[in-house]
Formats: C-alpha cells, structure tokens, sequence
C-alpha cells in the first residue's frame, strides 16, 4: 500500500482515494472559499468567464477599453504624466547598435570597421526619427494595448538607405469582413497551424478618419506579410495575439480620483463662500417679521447685514474630509501605478518622502520591467531591422566600410540610455570595490552605464595620446665642470665591469 501511494503522488501529485475496508473507494472532495458562490459574493464574481485569451480580447472589448484609456490619458494629468514617463524611460534617445567584429583579428582595422558602422547607422537612424517612432510605439502599447509598424521605403529620408518604419494605429489592422470564428483568422491575423502570425490585415484607411475616402474605403484592406509587420503588445495569457490597454485595471481608479479631487473642491468652495440658512426662535407671543420662504439674498462684502426681526442665520459648514485628499491620492496612484510595475516616487513625481535606500529598492523591481520591455523591443523591432538596413546599405557605393564581414559574422547588441545615479560619488566608489574584488568588468560598467566599453576605451587611449603630444618633454639637464661649462666628455667605463 506504502509503494502505491508513492507511486500515485509521483504520477499525479496528489494522495490516492482512501479504500474502505469494502474495498469500494470513497472520494476525497477539497473545499476552497474563493470556489463558493454565496450571497455575499456573487455579485463580485458575476462577469466571471471561461473564455480563451483572444476570445476575452474582441474587437468590440479591444475598442472599449481603448477609447476609454485614450479618453482619460487625454483628460487625467496623473495618466498622462504615467505613460508618458514610462515611455520616455524605456526609450529614451534612443538605442545605440553595439557591434564586435570576433573574425577581424587586426585591432586596427577592426576599430575602424566599428566606428564606421555605427556611424553609418547612427545616421539613418537619426533621418528616419527611430527614437522619436519607438517612443511612439511604445506609448501606444501603453495605452491602446498594441502598436504596429511596417517596413517600409520612404524615398524622403535624407540618408542613402531609404527603410522606414510607418507606424500604424491598432484601430486599423482589422478584419471588417470577418465572422465571428474562422479557422486561421483572428481579427486582424492571420494564423498558421501552430498559432504564429503568417499576415496581418491593414485597413487602407483609418476608421475613425472624417474623411470622404475614409467612407468609401471603409471595408478595403491590404493582407500585409509577417516579415514586413512589427507587432508590439504585452502578451498575459498563452495564445494571445491582440493586446489589451496596459491601464484597463487602473480605469476605474482614475474616475474615482478624478471624482474625489472634484468633491474635494466643491467642499472647499462651500467652505470659503459665505452661503447659511436663515431661522427663527420666536415663540408664540412674539411674531417674527414675514420673510418669503426659499428667498436669496445677495449679501456685499466687508458690509454689515441686518435681518428682519425675529431671525438669525447660520452658515453652512463643509463636512468634507478635506484633511486626507493628498493621503487619498497617494494610495490610488500607488495602486494605480501598480500595473505597470512603476513605483510611486515615479508615478506621483515626488521623492519628498523617501531616503536613498528606499527609493533605490522600490525602483529595482521598474527597472527589471524596462529591461524586459526593451528585449521585447529588440527582438522585435530593432534585430529585423538591422537586419534589413544593412541588407539595403550593401548595395549603396561608399556607406558601408570595405573588408565588413558577412552578416552572419556579426555579433550587435543595444545599448539603451540609463538614468542618472542619484549619489554618483557612492555609486562610483561601488564600482572601484567591485573592480578591485573582481566582481564585475569594465565591460559591464560602461553597459550598465549605457555606453559600448570599447569605444569608451579607445576614446580613452586617443586623449591619453593627445595629451602626452600636447605636454613639453623636459629637456635632460647637461652635466658642467667646475668653470661651469658644459662636460662633453663621456663618463669613464669601469673597466673592471667592463671585462
């Protein structure tokens, strides 16, 4: 028995049905609180649902959450001032290409290929605005869900490569003739038999455009391939393919402080006009003069005010808890920024409260989360990019550097701008320790640092040289005789040492 409930907890990770001494089995039923549907409870889990991760993001649930999000980031400045941070950071000036060139062994010449790559991307880059559109992209994934872009020629790019990337908005890849369900076909994808995208469906136009050729090409589209289509969302479930608005949780909590800060003023105004209620105390035999019931009156100010005989007035107190509005909006941003791993030093943009220590600690897990981001971006953006760019600077006279080994011998990463130390003095001195202990390399420093070791490295040599040609040599000091002219003479051999 012993050898039979081992092996049943190996197979199926759970104790075997108890036997009776019948030998007829009794089953053992588990009993969870959160798996009870009560009264208490019911109304809070009534929306639940059993649908698959594309099925729970349809177009018509895709397009509700997004002009909600777009609404409230339009008209919130918390919302706004977050994903426009949180885009910024991620993005920042932009990623740098870092390439190592392991086949050349010549230092020399394999600095000058270096440097002359990079610069001939950094240059495209800089025509074609890839920070700017990244940027772009990256915030519509915050706030619509998703951002697509597409590989495209733009014959207006200054420099001699001519790929661009046409960003486009989530609204417009869409099947407007689709059915409900269609094997192979999400809206918007086309799928193969594993689930990964073969082509995308592009309207020709933008749906919500107030256009006369919107109209009229309002069920036209184009089927894009994969190879030409960037697709940017953040994938929660298996098998998802359309994204969802990063701040769908955070919606609610938006409304609701924009309604507290609103009730917090109408408080505050209540309190600071003058705005009472005239009564009266008289008794049976006194008779108070006649006043219209529900009357205003406008009252002067810095003036004194009499009343008819037989009234007083009492102004109206606010009750409004004004006192807690900044705790109240601390702890909603805090939970509203949870959802996109931001901490609210960021979110609030006020670092007031915290030290060193806890800002550093409560910023780690925000940094983990660019990182991911940014490797999403790479893979899917940047790589295929490259990959494209040099495909088309090959055939260009002049751009790219002779001797450049074919594309497969290439090893190019990114470099991504980092924030700026908040102790610099500390966090150098970190780093002399890790350096002296071997904990870490230059190498790593200048990455963590946003810059490519090397380069910095070489630029360092480069200045050491200059400095050393610009620096007047000391000329030796001439030995002199007793007369005070210079000796000539060569110093005596030791003629012993000599043999």
């Amino acid at each position: 028995m012993a050898i039979f409930d081992r092996v049943a907890r190996a197979l199926f990770g759970r104790q075997p049905a108890v036997v009776s001494a019948d030998r007829r089995p009794v089953a053992i039923r588990a009993r969870y609180d959160a798996a009870q549907t009560t009264a208490n409870n019911s109304r809070h889990w009534a929306n639940t649902d059993s649908l698959d991760a594309n099925a729970a993001n349809s177009a018509g649930v895709r397009t509700t959450i997004r002009e909600r999000a777009r609404y409230e980031v339009a008209n919130n400045s918390y919302a706004r001032g977050i994903t426009q941070t949180l885009a910024a950071d991620l993005v920042g000036t932009g990623p740098r290409l870092r390439v190592a060139l392991p086949t050349i062994t010549d230092p020399l010449k394999r600095k000058t290929l270096k440097r002359q790559l990079k610069a001939a991307f950094a240059a495209w880059a800089r025509s074609a605005r890839l920070a700017e559109r990244l940027q772009t992209m990256a915030l519509a994934k915050v706030v619509d869900g998703e951002s697509f872009a597409l590989f495209t020629t733009n014959e207006r790019l200054t420099h001699g490569v001519k790929l661009d990337l046409r960003l486009v908005e989530c609204d417009q890849v869409t099947t407007p003739d689709l059915a409900v369900y269609e094997e192979g076909r999400i809206d918007g994808i086309h799928v193969d038999a594993l689930g990964n995208p073969t082509a995308y469906d592009v309207l020709r136009a933008h749906p919500g455009a107030d256009t006369a050729a919107a109209a009229a090409d309002a069920l036209k589209y184009t089927i894009e391939p994969r190879d030409k289509v960037s697709h940017l969302f953040r994938c929660d479930r298996p098998g998802q393919l359309r994204g969802i608005s990063e701040i769908t949780p955070a919606l609610p909590l938006f409304a609701q402080l924009r309604r507290f800060t609103l009730a917090t003023i109408s408080a505050a105004e209540g309190a600071a006009n003058f705005t009472g209620v005239m009564h009266t105390n008289a008794g049976a035999v006194e008779e108070p003069d006649d006043v219209e019931p529900l009357s205003a009156l406008e009252v002067e100010r810095n003036a004194l005010l009499t009343l008819p005989q037989g009234w007083a007035i009492d102004q109206m107190k606010a009750q409004h808890p004004s006192t807690t509005y900044e705790v109240f909006v601390c702890a909603i941003l805090r939970e509203i920024a949870r959802c996109l791993h931001m901490p609210s030093i960021i979110a609030l943009g006020d670092a007031s409260k915290y030290n060193f220590a806890s800002g550093r600690l409560d910023i780690q897990t925000y940094h983990l989360a660019l990182r991911l981001a940014r490797q999403q971006i790479e893979i899917e953006i940047l790589d295929r990019l490259f990959a494209l760019w040099l495909e088309e600077a090959l055939f260009i006279p002049g751009l790219l550097p002779a001797g450049l080994p074919p594309f497969d011998q290439l090893a190019f990463s990114w470099m991504w701008d980092r924030r700026e130390p908040v102790n610099p003095q500390q966090e150098a001195q970190a780093n002399k320790i890790k350096l002296e202990t071997a904990q870490t390399t230059l190498d790593r420093i200048h990455a963590d640092a946003g810059n490519d070791a090397d380069e910095e490295l070489d630029t360092w040599e480069e200045e050491q040289e200059r400095i050393r040609a610009a620096t007047p040599q000391p000329t030796p000091p001439a030995d002199h005789d007793e007369d005070g002219e210079a000796d000539d003479k060569p110093e005596p051999t030791n003629q012993k040492a000599a043999a």
